[in-house]
């Protein structure tokens, strides 16, 4: 079954002639469940293509949260260590903020070393 837009179209036989755009450049509000009731919440974004200036209201139970408070780092730093030649393997999850500059302490031998 074709959706009536589609058959009013396919009668006019018109076609869209505006500007060329993407389907991507129209997607500003989202419908998503509510992570506190469950129920019906909206995300809405003034750029689809910044995803940290997002925000989720519910008109339920009038939760909401920015996207920017959600976003988390992860810090991995594999490397041998400049004073035994050892691995070291570390990740450091759920970080709030981006780490520019790392102080990793060999598990072998306590050296420590800043990493970017």
């Amino acid at each position: 079954m074709r959706s009536n837009s589609y058959q009013l179209m396919a009668k006019n036989h018109k076609r869209y002639s505006g500007p060329a755009t993407i389907i991507y450049s129209y997607m500003n509000e989202f419908v998503v469940e509510c992570p506190k009731c469950k129920r019906e919440a909206l995300v809405s974004v003034s750029n689809p293509y910044d995803v940290k200036k997002g925000k989720l209201v519910c008109s339920n139970c009038n939760y909401s949260e920015d996207s920017k408070d959600l976003i988390r780092y992860k810090a991995i730093v594999k490397m041998n260590c400049h004073d035994c030649g050892r691995p070291i393997d570390i990740s450091i999850t759920n970080n709030t903020v981006m780490v520019k500059l790392l102080n990793t302490s060999c598990p072998h031998c306590n050296c420590v070393t800043p990493v970017k």
